[in-house]
Formats: C-alpha cells, structure tokens, sequence
C-alpha cells in the first residue's frame, strides 16, 4: 500500500485508486486502503465510485463504526445525506 500513498502524494489519483482497490481486493474492509481510496476519489470527483469496495466491508463488518463513517461522508459529499441505513 506504499505504493498507493506515493502515488496520492504525487497526486496521481487514478493509478493511487487502482492501488488502493487491489488491496481491498486482498482484504475488503481494510480500513487504511478505504480510507485512501476516499482521499483520493474525493480529490478526483469520483466519490460516487467508493460503494462496491465500501459495501463489501460493510458486507464482512456491518456495524463497524469506521465503516459507516466512511459511508456516511461519501453520501454527504453526493448531498445525499439521507441514503444512509
């Protein structure tokens, strides 16, 4: 996940995102990949894109405070705030 954070500090956010995604990959609610993954969508305008990583943790780990914080700000920054379970 170095890799990842390099990228997001060079502010290279889609090959940072691809980096944090494969890391989801290996292990879902890895909440350090998720919360980079949300840095670097919401610095790219593409925080509607977090959803499939974020309910497959949600999925492994549903009352995860961390988890639906992370859910929750993602709605807010779509001003959706009253999607949230």
């Amino acid at each position: 996940m170095s890799d990842a954070l390099d990228l997001e500090r060079d502010e290279r956010y889609p090959e940072a995102a691809e980096s944090y995604r494969a890391a989801l990959r290996i292990e879902p609610a890895n909440l350090s990949a998720l919360l980079g993954l949300e840095r670097v969508l919401k610095a790219s305008d593409q925080t509607a894109t977090i959803f499939p990583q974020l309910q497959r943790a949600l999925s492994r780990d549903a009352r995860n405070p961390l988890l639906r914080a992370i859910e929750l700000r993602a709605w807010l920054t779509l001003k959706k705030d009253d999607s949230v379970a």
